[in-house]
């Protein structure tokens, strides 16, 4: 069966321009998928931007995208919402939102 919304979702997103992929592959670091490059959680910007419900594994998946200093943008998709608030200094001091570490539950 295949999970239209989700990926639609994921289209969409990729259609704005986040076009990579975004996998956690240890606490506080982000790893691109089509270069294997590690980002650290001091220079990403991650947000959670949606959620959608993944037929195939039957668990909601949240979507997130990504911004590295360096310009680049993609997205992490998760099975958790709470893995979300990685802010640089510069957007830290500027943003209401409280910050935490990155960490995968």
């Amino acid at each position: 069966m295949m999970n239209c919304l989700l990926a639609r979702k994921v289209i969409d997103l990729h259609n704005i321009g986040y076009e990579l992929d975004f996998v956690v592959e240890r606490p506080g670091q982000l790893t691109c998928v089509q270069d294997n490059r590690i980002f650290s959680s001091e220079s990403v910007v991650v947000i959670l931007v949606d959620q959608a419900f993944d037929q195939l594994s039957r668990k909601f998946r949240y979507i997130h995208t990504v911004e590295t200093l360096l310009g680049d943008r993609g997205l992490l998709l998760s099975e958790c919402a709470q893995l979300i608030l990685i802010y640089p200094q510069a957007v830290r001091d500027e943003s209401p939102l409280q910050c935490s570490t990155f960490q995968a539950y």
